[in-house]
Parts: C-alpha cells; sequence; structure tokens
C-alpha cells in the first residue's frame, strides 16, 4: 500500500495565479471578475429554463491528478468496491487497484446492497487500500435485502449524487438517517408534482435512486444537461455555482480542473433534477449578479468551525454563519501545510 507521504507527493500547490486563459467552447467571450481574497474568477450566468450556472475559474493547485479518479469511474471501471456491511449508516469501500486514487465526494449516492445509500463525506482511498470506512445514509427504507439479481454485499455503480440543497443540508450539516428520509420524499413529492406523473419505482416506492433513473425524471433533466454540458470543457474551470429560480443554492469548487471535469455530468444531472423539482409556473423577477455570486464565496469560510479527521491524512473543516455552509477537504502537504482538494458552499 503506498503511504500517505509518497501519494501527497503529487499533490503539490501551484504557485501563484498567472492569470486565466480564454478556451473554447461556449463562453469564449464571457467576461470573468477576481473573486476578493480567493484565487478564483467568475464567468456567467450560463442559463437553461430556471437553472442558471456560474462558472469558476484558475488554475489548477495540484501538479497533476491523472489517476485520481471519482467513484462513479473507478466503480464502472471494477477498480473499487463498495461494500455492505449490514450497518445502515457505514459502508466500507475498497480500492483495488495498483495506482488510481479514488475520490469520494459527500452526496455520491452508491446503488445495490441491502439499502441504497448516500456517502456522507469526502474521502479520498489510496490503492490496495483494503476495506476502509465510510459514514453512509439510507437513501431508501424498508428493503433489507438484494434486490432483483443484485448482490446483497455490495453495490453495483454510483451514477446519481443527492439532488437537492436540502438533501445536502440533512447529511453534512443535520446528521440525521430522519432528516435524509424526510428530505427523499419531498423530492420524490416535488418532481411527481412537477412531472404531473409518480416518480417511484416499482421495485422500491422509497428509493431515491430508483427515481432518479426512472425515464420520466432522465427525460426531464435532459434540456439543462444538453444546454450546459460543454461548460466544463473550458480548461480552466474548476468548479461551478447554481441559482435557481433567481436564488443562490451553492457551488462546488476543485483543486484541479481535470477533477472538475471528471465530475461534471454528475453534478450537472443533479442540479437540474433540483431545477425541475423546484420549477415554478411563474418565473422568478429575482436577478442574480456576479457581485453576488463573489460575494457568497468570499464570505462562506466566516463564522464558526468545526474539523473531523475520516481517516488519516484527510481534514473536513466546516464553517457555519448566517447565511451559509461552507465544507472543505483538505490533505496534509510539504512542510506541515495543509492543501485543499474540494470545497462546497450551501446557502442557507
Amino acid at each position: 500500500m503506498r503511504s500517505w507521504r509518497t501519494w501527497l507527493s503529487s499533490f503539490l500547490p501551484v504557485l501563484g495565479l498567472m492569470g486565466v486563459t480564454a478556451c473554447g467552447g461556449v463562453s469564449d467571450a464571457a467576461p470573468k471578475a477576481r473573486v476578493e481574497g480567493l484565487d478564483y474568477e467568475i464567468s456567467g450566468p450560463y442559463s437553461h429554463e430556471n437553472l442558471e450556472v456560474y462558472l469558476v475559474h484558475g488554475n489548477d493547485r495540484i501538479t497533476s491528478d491523472r489517476k485520481l479518479m471519482p467513484l462513479s469511474e473507478a466503480l464502472e471501471k471494477k477498480l473499487a468496491i463498495v461494500h455492505e456491511t449490514g450497518n445502515v449508516n457505514q459502508l466500507a469501500i475498497e480500492n483495488t487497484s495498483d495506482d488510481v486514487d479514488v475520490f469520494v465526494q459527500s452526496g455520491d449516492i452508491v446503488q445495490g446492497g441491502k439499502q441504497d445509500r448516500t456517502l456522507a463525506t469526502d474521502l479520498v482511498v489510496l490503492p490496495k487500500s483494503g476495506k476502509v470506512p465510510i459514514a453512509s445514509f439510507c437513501v431508501e427504507q424498508g428493503r433489507w435485502q438484494a434486490r432483483g439479481g443484485a448482490l446483497a454485499l455490495r453495490f453495483a455503480s454510483s451514477s446519481n449524487s443527492v439532488a437537492s440543497a436540502d438533501l445536502k443540508r440533512a447529511i453534512n450539516v443535520s446528521n440525521q438517517q430522519t432528516a435524509v428520509w424526510r428530505n427523499v420524499d419531498i423530492m420524490q413529492k416535488k418532481l411527481a408534482a412537477s412531472l404531473g406523473r409518480d416518480v417511484r419505482a416499482a421495485e422500491s416506492a422509497s428509493s431515491l435512486e430508483l427515481t432518479l433513473d426512472t425515464e420520466a425524471v432522465r427525460a426531464s433533466r435532459k434540456g439543462y444537461t444538453d444546454a450546459l454540458a460543454k461548460l466544463a470543457e473550458q480548461a480552466d474551470a474548476i468548479g461551478f455555482a447554481t441559482v435557481i429560480n433567481g436564488k443562490i443554492n451553492g457551488a462546488d469548487v476543485y483543486a484541479s480542473h481535470r477533477l472538475f471535469a471528471r465530475m461534471w455530468t454528475k453534478l450537472l444531472q443533479a442540479a437540474a433534477v433540483e431545477a425541475v423539482a423546484d420549477k415554478q409556473d411563474t418565473p422568478s423577477n429575482d436577478a442574480v449578479t456576479i457581485a453576488d455570486v463573489r460575494k457568497f464565496l468570499a464570505e462562506s469560510d466566516k463564522g464558526k468551525s468545526t474539523e473531523r479527521k475520516p481517516v488519516e491524512g484527510i481534514n473536513c473543516v466546516s464553517f457555519d454563519n448566517a447565511t451559509n455552509h461552507y465544507f472543505e477537504t483538505q490533505i496534509a502537504g510539504e512542510a506541515g501545510k495543509s492543501v485543499w482538494l474540494h470545497r462546497s458552499y450551501l446557502s442557507k
């Protein structure tokens, strides 16, 4: 097994911010505004119906994430295993690869096992890791056996993530299973009302994962994903903020463009589903500006802070203030300095 010191040596901060270069794609001419106090610039909005996306631009802060792979890809390529433990609120992840580091993001949904779960924390799982415990929450009720021909002791895929700010708060702030179940039910009811049809799957009516995979929900998000899919092609894009119905919803920022680009499909799908669920008959007259997004990002790391270490070498810092929740996943860099890998922002 590789040591943390060896692995972390490939994650060195890039010195300085040398400016950003306009790239090909949908927004060559989009103006960018710097975020005071942060190495970010913002462009946008890029809009479809009631969803607006603001891109976060910046230089890579890690020298190479060539072998840093999101969980969804690792499961698809059979380089990782998510094990059922029989404990509702804890699973185990195993990285079976020789040289790929697996990135898990809080809110990733894993399908299968005895109940579908969402993972409760960011994590980087090293090659040949053995079983690494990770906190989880059920996003399904009632079932406690294999579904169909699936294996009861493993999870087959992770193609979706939780699709509402309320669910993210239930996972990251409340840390309560009942709050997760309640918000899964709310999301299903909102989608049913918006689409005018039941979105609960016959195989398991309570499963958020199966709801997200219904034909009705897939079709409803397609316009959004088709319109906005190419945003992540910009070579300096490292994250995004979302605005739904004229209100800032949240943001995710990564330490490299490549990691962001590999996460983008899953992130955009979740944002699109939330926009569908919250669609209003009358469009909002509220207008969000780049300045508003700048302020949201710049002021999120104010207020009371807490820290926790899900595994050795990973530090999760959170801030709670009057308007926002902010979560930062850090790795220990050279000379004892921390380097952030993922920043997540949630409005209240």
